[in-house]
């Protein structure tokens, strides 16, 4: 779940995690998809989500059930892994406000990234 621990053959959007200040990612095959998920802080194990789930709306309990401040749902689109949902903590969507200009979050940035199948933590989980 370290997502500073992993490298770029790992994890293409590592960049992204470290630029927005994301240290876990949890991700687990859902709905014929990848639901992905993540924190600023640092966990020891993954938590447990998939009792939690039930697509876009499931993903507000998926983030309250872990602690984590994002959500993403991936699903195969053209041969790539694409957003299909997303969700981010109104108190992580103000902390990004504060400190970028941009209005961005590591959830919007994820959804303009298309993943390849098979590679990486998303495409292999997938």
């Amino acid at each position: 779940p370290d997502a500073c621990a992993l490298t770029f053959d790992g994890f293409p959007r590592l960049h992204l995690a470290r630029e927005f200040g994301i240290r876990s990612i949890g991700a687990v095959p859902y709905d014929g998809g990848v639901l992905e998920f993540g924190t600023d802080e640092l966990w020891t194990s993954m938590p447990g989500v998939k009792a939690a789930l039930d697509r876009e709306t499931k993903l507000r309990a998926a983030c309250e059930a872990s602690g984590a401040v994002y959500a993403l749902f991936w699903t195969e689109s053209a041969g790539k892994l694409c957003v299909a949902a997303r969700y981010n903590t109104p108190v992580r969507v103000w902390a990004c406000q504060a400190s970028r200009r941009d209005g961005e979050t590591f959830v919007t940035r994820s959804q303009k990234t298309p993943l390849p199948v098979g590679k990486g933590l998303i495409g292999r989980v997938f």
